[in-house]
């Protein structure tokens, strides 16, 4: 039976501990070991830990971690970031400058921050603490059920910050997406008699023509 990777609970240099998460695959579907990991080092320094598996593949699951237990609507302030990483794997490598592997800049390098910053604060105000979450999910870098399934939890935070790369800027905007499916019927017919036909590609292709010539609302601040 392979051995559970631990995370040292007393680790007090956070690009030490960010290598230690490093060295834990976890790219997208196989974030089992980096969750269960991350389960036993935050029970080992005070905070309670909700497992919330996914409804397709309970064996993955979303971490929702406070200093006391879970109630909705939950803490005032939700750190949020994700477990997972793209493939393929690359193991971290440290000069004593820079860190570099898989994860170090998405998302494992932020995940570390909001670690030590909720452990710093749990220690210096340990009532504001009690006002604090770490939202932690599966499945960003593919699908976005991790956060869909998060969606289920009722929490409603006051504050909500995302670890994501933004070249060390602060960023208040998202993009998003819409995703939508679009059906349209048409009628076959004999290539000699297309006019007897109705074209549902060419329905569509009017609809995509509308898509991108449409003036959508857009923000330069960012």
């Amino acid at each position: 039976m392979p051995t559970l990777p631990l995370l040292n609970p007393n680790e007090e240099r956070v690009e030490i501990f960010l290598t230690e998460l490093m060295k834990i695959n976890s790219c997208t579907g196989n974030e089992e070991d980096l969750s269960a990991a991350l389960t036993v080092y935050f029970k080992a320094t005070g905070w309670h830990v909700l497992q919330q598996p996914l409804k397709s593949d309970p064996k993955r699951h979303n971490l929702l971690v406070t200093k006391t237990p879970y109630i909705a609507p939950g803490p005032r302030y939700v750190l949020n970031t994700h477990m997972d990483t793209v493939p393929p794997y690359i193991a971290p490598a440290y000069d004593g400058t820079k860190i570099t592997g898989r994860g170090a800049n998405d998302a494992k390098g932020q995940l570390a921050a909001m670690i030590f910053a909720a452990q710093k604060i749990a220690k210096e105000d340990p009532n504001l603490a009690e006002n604090i979450g770490l939202l932690l999910v599966v499945s960003e870098e593919l699908d976005h059920i991790g956060m869909v399934e998060a969606n289920n939890l009722g929490l409603v935070p006051e504050f909500f910050m995302i670890g994501e790369p933004t070249e060390l800027k602060f960023g208040r905007l998202q993009k998003g997406a819409v995703k939508v499916i679009l059906k349209v019927q048409g009628k076959a017919a004999h290539s000699g008699y297309p006019h007897l036909g109705d074209s549902a590609i060419d329905k569509l292709l009017d609809i995509l023509h509308d898509i991108r010539t449409h003036e959508w609302p857009s923000d330069k601040t960012f």
